[in-house]
Formats: structure tokens, sequence, C-alpha cells
């Protein structure tokens, strides 16, 4: 289980420990869920190209909407036309991100500074499975995260914290254990 010693009034890493704080105590205190709901809206725009129309956040409680615009497209040999991230890009984007978010929170729950945190993922997919070859798997193989990190504790425990974050990220968690998907047609 992760407690939360560093309670100081200062930020420690950039994070607001206080809202931290309260969500370690919500989330340890009565066995209660502590839902989150988000949504996103993509739009087509035009060739492989789609713009994120919106999206919104729900922690038990009132909608936050967030006005964060994102777009995706293929490079130019996928036959895209190289606006913006490829769609597996972004979903190695999400998941460098939301496990560096964990193993921040995770360092600064244990009082832990962190000068420098940089993550680099990686991966490899077949094209020919996209593109409905028979016997050949969609989608990316093995995901590599690399980091470097400068903090005051020692590497064993970097290591240590990195599998936990690891563990906590409902992004890596989500390729790990694979959710289901859901269609719904038009309204």
């Amino acid at each position: 289980m992760i407690t939360m010693p560093h309670t100081g009034t200062r930020p420690l890493n950039g994070v607001n420990a206080q809202v931290l704080t309260d969500l370690f105590t919500r989330a340890h205190a009565d066995g209660e869920p502590l839902r989150i709901e988000l949504s996103t809206h993509l739009r087509w725009r035009d060739g492989l190209a789609t713009e994120g129309a919106g999206a919104t956040l729900r922690l038990d409680g009132p909608r936050d909407r967030s006005h964060h615009a994102f777009h995706t497209d293929l490079p130019a040999p996928l036959a895209g036309s190289d606006t913006g991230p490829a769609p597996t890009e972004m979903l190695l984007a999400a998941t460098s991100a939301c496990v560096s978010a964990a193993l921040v929170e995770l360092a600064t729950a244990e009082g832990i500074r962190l000068d420098r945190v940089e993550t680099h993922a990686s991966t490899a997919l077949d094209a020919r499975g996209a593109l409905g070859v028979e016997g050949v798997p969609v989608g990316p193989g093995e995901v590599t995260l690399r980091f470097d990190i400068d903090a005051d504790a020692a590497p064993e425990h970097l290591q240590t914290l990195i599998r936990a974050a690891v563990a906590a990220s409902p992004t890596a968690q989500a390729l790990i254990r694979p959710t289901s998907i859901r269609t719904e047609p038009n309204r």
C-alpha cells in the first residue's frame, strides 16, 4: 500500500501536496470507489487525420471540461499527410505520461526530490496486420519504457518506484491487461 508521509505545505516536485494527500486519504478511507470518468471527442479532418474536439473529466463530482486540443495523422509512407503524431505514437506518449505522473506522485508521497524525469517509449509493429493480412497480429508488440531520472534516491529505489508507477498507471495497465471496447451506433 502506498502511504503519504510527505505532508509539507510547500509543493515538492511541482505537485500540490495537499491535493495529493487528500486524494490518498479519500482512496484509502472507506473502501468506496474513487471513480474517474473520462471522455474525448474526435472528428475526422481529412485524409487520415483527426482532431480532438474536446474532453471531459469527472472525479466523483461535476464534470470539468478540458480545452486541450490535439490531432493525429499518419506519416506519408502510410498514406497520411504527417500533420501530427500517429495514433500509436499518441499511445506511447500517453503511456509515458501516465507512468511518469505516477512516478512523480509516488516519489512526492515518499518525500523524494526529483530534478529530472525523462521517459523514452518505443515499440514495433507489423503494418501488414493493420492492412488486413490474415494471421498477422494488429497493433504494437512489447512496449519498452526507458527512464532517465535525477533524484535524491538510490538507483535501486528508483527501480522500485518505476515498477510501482507502472503498476499504478491506468494507461500502462490498459496495455498490460487490455480492457474491452464497446461500440455504439449513430444516434
